[in-house]
């Protein structure tokens, strides 16, 4: 594997148990150690998951960094792994043993880790011919693609969305889906991945960095705007994203990454944003317009159901992950810095 910008992190411990991304205090990538913990056993409910690949997500940064009540320290970072049972608690299907499964540990973390104890109910059987990095890039981004563009927007055949950070996991799925439902796509991202947006299906790629993507959305739609926006950035974004609706729009929030501007720390009005952001009434009166926000913390069943669809749309070749790099599981850090950098053209992942 190629490093990118720094040397892999040390075994803190001696080379005994399993190997993991333990966090000890919050900031850069480098508070993450490659340490070694006893093996995990799984309880009432639970299975345990021998990792065959692990899924990076933003979410990693953001509980790295201790934005509050994501994690408690010290803890293992990760919420998403491929790979096969090998431990069933009681309560547990006994079949479950030797299966694949994409697993999810939401709130418990522990992801980057050779073995990985999560709920059996946020564990789903995945197909034999998946491959591993592909498993473990598939469940986060496209559930929360699916939530957001089915679940809230209700995204119709026609209608036109405007997809911000295209270019990552979830917009890469988000993509995917709406050309499935037959919508007009604009997607904004860095020129540098103009071409792999296109190859995706945007219609219309826009440069965040060097142009005012509200003023050319409305260029593009001589000023009648878009009817879904999917917006992770936060900020004055939401209200910028919510200016371009037309009548009936729905902005659907689901992340505030502008406030991750530096791999060390978080911007200052992070944590306070969520109680502070606020839209014009007049406005959503007026336009019949929706705020909405999507989050995966979604019923186990209702996560199921979206991972039975979502895969029946993988098997029948409608959508695909597009895993952009694989760092082995001790070069944590370094795959995280390539995310804080805004290189990844989809879906980043880890393997033990």
């Amino acid at each position: 594997m190629v490093q990118y910008g720094m040397a892999p992190v040390k075994r803190m411990v001696a080379p005994v148990g399993m190997r993991a991304i333990e966090v000890r205090e919050y900031g850069a990538p480098e508070v993450m150690h490659l340490v070694v913990r006893p093996v995990p056993r799984a309880g009432p409910g639970e299975v345990v998951i021998q990792a065959e690949a692990i899924g990076v997500n933003f979410h990693d940064l953001w509980a790295r960094l201790g934005f509050p009540g994501l994690a408690a320290l010290p803890f293992v970072q990760g919420i998403e792994v491929a790979g096969r049972v090998v431990d069933v608690g009681a309560g547990v299907e006994a079949s479950l043993r030797g299966s694949r499964v994409i697993g999810l540990p939401l709130l418990t973390h522990g992801a980057y880790a050779e073995c990985v104890k999560v709920a059996a109910d946020l564990a789903f059987p995945i197909p034999d011919e998946m491959p591993s990095d592909v498993a473990a890039a598939f469940a986060v981004n496209f559930c929360q693609a699916l939530a957001a563009l089915d679940f809230s927007a209700r995204l119709r055949p026609g209608e036109r969305v405007l997809i911000h950070a295209a270019a990552g996991g979830v917009g890469t799925a988000a993509v995917q889906l709406a050309r499935r439902v037959g919508a007009e796509v604009f997607g904004t991202a860095s020129r540098s991945k103009h071409a792999y947006l296109r190859d995706l299906g945007v219609d219309h790629p826009i440069d965040y960095r060097t142009t005012d993507f509200a003023a050319e959305v409305q260029a593009l739609t001589r000023g009648e705007g878009v009817d879904v926006v999917l917006d992770p950035i936060g900020g004055e974004s939401f209200r910028r994203s919510l200016a371009l609706l037309r009548y009936g729009g729905r902005l659907v929030c689901y992340g505030i990454s502008n406030f991750v501007r530096r791999s060390d720390q978080l911007g200052a009005q992070a944590a306070s944003f969520f109680e502070s952001a606020a839209f014009p009434a007049a406005d959503l009166l007026g336009g019949a317009k929706s705020v909405m926000g999507s989050h995966l913390g979604a019923p186990p069943a209702l996560l199921r159901a979206w991972m039975i669809e979502l895969l029946a749309l993988y098997r029948s070749g409608a959508v695909a992950p597009r895993v952009d790099r694989v760092f082995p599981l001790a070069e944590a850090p370094a795959a995280h810095h390539y995310i804080h950098d805004r290189h990844n053209l989809g879906k980043v992942v880890l393997v033990p």
